[in-house]
């Protein structure tokens, strides 16, 4: 059994570190906003304040993909949201006109899932010493194209303050990047990754439990297109497949 930390109590990191739970692993999950779950969904579409989640009283829907690994791993969460006021509805119905053949097809129910106002979402989704923290950033980041292309910030002072949060990875960026726009989005997203993974090294109890061997912290990038992971391998410095690492894992001697 592990010990896992998962960083951000949103949809995503609950729903990741209750299914390592039902794994047997120790899982503690870390959320920088202190509000307490609410008591109602009406409380939390009200009064619940999440200022670390981008458009928190906007519609979200989570992706049909989403809704079957719920059903299958978690289908409490499923069945909560609906109670909590989620709608069900067919992507598959939604169709642009030009497209005149409607007929129901077999399988069209995993184009099914479940919409919500971002609080009622992540009120469906209960809160569940830890040994591994993971960073993760991902590909096509909005932020990092945010940051290469800045002419649309003077319009918007605010987005630019909080984009300031992640400036720190163009001392990260490998200088041998290409200067082409995919190959300098991507760099930049590798750079924040490890931007970030240091920062987290700083915080005294990560930096006491690294200083005494009980806690590692790694660094992921994820392919949203494709699924891999790459992971940042500090004493290389750089990204490798994780399966590489997982094979580096498994050929190790275990802790007596």
């Amino acid at each position: 059994m592990s010990r896992i930390v998962v960083l951000g109590g949103g949809v995503v990191g609950l729903s990741t570190a209750m299914m390592l739970a039902q794994q047997g692993h120790d899982v503690t999950v870390v959320e920088r906003d202190g509000e307490p779950l609410p008591a109602s969904p009406d409380d939390a579409w009200c009064a619940w304040e999440r200022r670390g989640v981008a458009q928190f009283r906007q519609p979200h829907f989570l992706q049909p993909a989403g809704r079957q690994i719920l059903d299958r791993h978690l289908p409490e969460v499923t069945e909560s949201l609906r109670r909590a006021g989620g709608v069900t509805f067919d992507l598959s119905r939604m169709l642009p006109p030009s497209i005149t053949d409607r007929a129901p097809r077999p399988g069209d129910g995993r184009f099914v899932t479940v919409t919500g106002r971002r609080p009622t979402v992540e009120y469906a989704v209960e809160v569940l010493h830890v040994r591994h923290v993971i960073v993760c950033g991902h590909s096509d980041c909005g932020a990092i194209k945010a940051m290469i292309d800045r002419t649309a910030l003077e319009r918007l002072p605010l987005t630019a303050k909080w984009l300031g949060f992640v400036e720190s990875a163009w001392r990260h960026l490998d200088p041998a990047t290409p200067n082409d726009p995919k190959s300098l989005h991507t760099g930049l997203i590798h750079a924040n990754i490890i931007a970030q993974y240091e920062n987290l090294k700083t915080h005294p109890h990560i930096a006491r439990g690294i200083q005494e061997k009980t806690l590692q912290v790694h660094g992921w990038y994820y392919d949203i297109l494709t699924g891999a992971i790459e992971a940042w391998q500090e004493t290389e410095r750089k990204f490798i497949p994780l399966e590489q690492v997982a094979e580096q894992f498994a050929a190790e001697p275990a802790a007596s």
